[in-house]
């Protein structure tokens, strides 16, 4: 968490025109919201009942680098029972699962239902640069993304977490000290 990420293989990009390939497929609304060069925030709706409440489905599409891995980061194996690769659970395996989700709800349009907003946002590893775009969209002077210009009522997040209920997200300080002495 909190390493700089430079160049263009790391950025989303690839994964971005991935989703949107999947959500135009899907027929849905959707749109993708630039937020840095080849940095991209996708979101996709489904409008609901009126009066239901609004849900997020978030997950952020960028993975830490490769470096210090101790398994083979591309081989996607299984062992017990588990994935293991590069972003099977921080947070490709989330990406997919938040996909799938929306995409059984757009095939089969249950009723009554909430609306159902699928957000996936860029840079959660370094900056959170995404998310935070996409929350100050919210303030009175930000620029409104179109498929969630309030905030939700509730959000589900893709984050690893032990199957552990949590009601919060980390934050970060980052400090650079220069020391001298002996």
């Amino acid at each position: 968490m909190g390493r700089p990420i430079t160049g263009l293989e790391f950025l989303e990009r690839r994964v971005s025109d991935y989703l949107c390939e999947q959500l135009q497929q899907l027929g849905v609304d959707w749109e993708r919201v630039e937020v840095a060069p080849q940095r991209a925030n996708i979101l996709a709706r489904l409008e609901g009942t009126p009066g239901l409440p609004t849900i997020v489905l978030d997950a952020h599409q960028d993975t830490v680098p490769v470096d210090g891995m101790v398994i083979p980061p591309f081989d996607a194996a299984i062992r017990d029972g588990k994935l293991w690769g590069r972003g099977a659970c921080d947070v490709k395996g989330g990406v997919a699962t938040m996909l799938a989700a929306f995409a059984k709800l757009a095939t089969e349009m249950p009723t009554p239902r909430p609306t159902v907003v699928c957000t996936f946002t860029c840079d959660e590893e370094a900056t959170s640069l995404g998310i935070n775009h996409l929350t100050a969209s919210w303030s009175a002077n930000g620029k409104k993304y179109r498929l969630l210009p309030t905030p939700p009522d509730i959000a589900i997040v893709a984050e690893p977490t032990l199957l552990d209920a949590v009601v919060a997200h980390r934050g970060a300080v980052r400090w650079q000290i220069t020391t001298t002495g002996r």
